[in-house]
């Protein structure tokens, strides 16, 4: 099942919108979300790209979290 499907499954509340988006830099204002969960889908890109999704994801966010940003972690 891909995110596309699991965010359909969700309820639909105009006051909570979901969004779903791989890329450097996504439409949503600065600090329009309260926390950004940055999955271990991004795992691929990690290595290459962390700092990136990292600036993009507190832009954004009020709060990043994350498996990828507990220390140690080491995605694949």
């Amino acid at each position: 099942m891909g995110d596309d499907d699991l965010l359909r499954r969700l309820p639909a509340d105009p006051a909570y919108p979901t969004h779903h988006a791989v890329g450097i830099r996504t439409v949503l204002p600065a600090d329009a979300v309260d926390v950004v969960l940055v999955t271990s889908r991004l795992a691929p890109l990690w290595r290459r790209w962390r700092a990136h999704i990292l600036a993009e994801a507190r832009r954004i966010g009020r709060s990043v979290r994350g498996p990828l940003l507990e220390a140690g972690a080491a995605p694949g």
